[in-house]
């Protein structure tokens, strides 16, 4: 007959048991919806934390893909994981709060882990000098660096000058007196224009021609960054000196993602088109136009490079060409209505042009 003793120690050690069980069955990783249970994280290197599925094969997924991360470990991972799970039910204010917790706790690459969630958390509650705080911290990290902190650069930034925006400025511009390494360096340059431009701060022309003349590296050629660039080079290349930022665009047109192709294509079909002085200059202007017009047939940009590429040929007082793109331009499928009403009002101008001569 067992004694009340042993009843005590059975059920402690069934309890270890349970707890053992609870660890054997793995950490828990949402990447861009794809759930994997079971999963076991291995590490973090240069932003990309690898992990291992239950298969037994080794992934690997960009913090900013990272959707839920709970973590088996003990007591150690507690706050983390209740900051996930507040994270992923809309509470990023109370996410925030345990972040920090178990940010004092953290160690090795789990530390730029928590600072990458911080970002995400404080910049869902629109705290942006917070994130960028947390933001310049991950891409200067030894485990997450730049290729982390171009994908992580804050979204939910208000259209108007506020006081979080301002401290977050003066945060990245002292990032940027330190010197920093290149990649470094293009995530706060990146960063601090964005904020520059919503604020709608003067400083917003010369940082974005600082940003348009700087080399991007490739570990941190990501979509955001791409995303800010482009509204840069608008804003740099509308400014007298244009040719100035040819071979920036070329560089681009060679570097981007191919999402933002067109974007640098018709920016150097524009800058070549108001700098033409001969012939010649306005043909090599409708090469870019004509790329997009003819090659992107599946993109609305194609309309504003069929358009581009017809204002040339009136220049070039080829009104038979013209209007032939100008025709494919209306009739194009997805065309911005902007881009259409444009086209023809050429068309038209071309026809009473045409009628005043007969």
């Amino acid at each position: 007959m067992m004694t009340a003793k042993t009843i005590r120690l059975l059920a402690g050690s069934m309890f270890a048991f349970l707890m053992l069980g609870a660890d054997a069955r793995g950490d828990q990783i949402v990447v861009r919806g794809e759930n994997f249970r079971d999963a076991d994280v291995v590490s973090l290197t240069n932003g990309l934390l690898q992990f291992r599925g239950s298969d037994g094969t080794v992934r690997s997924a960009h913090l900013g893909d990272i959707d839920l991360l709970i973590a088996t470990g003990g007591s150690l991972f507690d706050d983390f994981n209740q900051a996930e799970r507040f994270l992923d039910a809309g509470d990023p204010k109370k996410a925030a709060i345990r972040y920090k917790r178990a940010l004092r706790m953290s160690t090795d690459y789990w530390s730029d882990l928590i600072a990458a969630r911080l970002v995400v958390a404080y910049d869902r509650t629109m705290e942006t000098d917070k994130s960028v705080q947390q933001l310049i911290r991950v891409t200067r990290g030894k485990w997450a660096g730049p290729a982390a902190g171009a994908r992580l650069i804050p979204q939910n930034l208000p259209d108007r000058r506020t006081g979080t925006l301002a401290r977050a400025v003066r945060e990245l511009d002292g990032a940027l007196a330190a010197h920093p390494q290149l990649g470094q360096s293009v995530v706060f340059e990146a960063t601090r224009y964005e904020l520059l431009r919503r604020m709608k701060d003067e400083l917003a022309v010369s940082a974005a021609v600082r940003l348009s003349a700087t080399r991007i590296p490739a570990e941190v050629r990501t979509e955001q960054v791409y995303n800010i660039l482009v509204s840069a080079m608008l804003v740099a290349t509308s400014g007298g000196d244009s040719m100035r930022f040819v071979a920036d665009l070329d560089r681009a047109i060679v570097e981007c993602p191919a999402k933002h192709l067109p974007d640098f294509l018709l920016m150097k079909g524009e800058v070549l088109f108001r700098s033409a002085g001969d012939r010649d200059d306005l043909i090599r202007a409708s090469w870019p136009f004509l790329r997009v017009g003819i090659q992107m047939a599946d993109d609305p940009r194609g309309a504003r490079g069929l358009l581009g590429a017809a204002k040339v040929l009136v220049k070039l007082e080829d009104g038979a060409g013209a209007r032939r793109l100008l025709g494919e331009c209306i009739a194009f499928a997805n065309a911005d209505g902007s881009v259409v009403a444009e086209a023809q009002q050429v068309l038209e101008g071309l026809a009473a042009n045409e009628n005043s001569n007969d």
